[in-house]
């Protein structure tokens, strides 16, 4: 059985940002794929935002609306639960 789920990390998104990165934008918008990501992953864009805007020429408008198209993708969550580690 082939899983639709897939926990994406902060370089990912990083990359989706980036407007010539647009074939990982696509991904990410597609439906058929359940993303999930940890909750600090929106602190870390946050605290790269000026790096990222900066890459990709974007503006605050442009920025914060891909940004929030992104996050609508994602199932963010909380906790990281590890098995088999004390």
């Amino acid at each position: 059985m082939i899983s639709n789920s897939v926990v994406v990390d902060t370089n990912l998104i990083f990359s989706a940002l980036i407007p010539k990165a647009s074939k990982i934008r696509e991904i990410l918008f597609d439906s058929n794929i359940t993303f999930y990501s940890p909750n600090f992953l929106i602190t870390e864009i946050y605290t790269h935002k000026d790096k990222l805007q900066k890459s990709s020429r974007l503006n605050d408008s442009e920025f914060y609306l891909f940004f929030n198209g992104i996050i609508e993708c994602l199932k963010i969550f909380t906790g990281i639960r590890r098995r088999g580690f004390s």
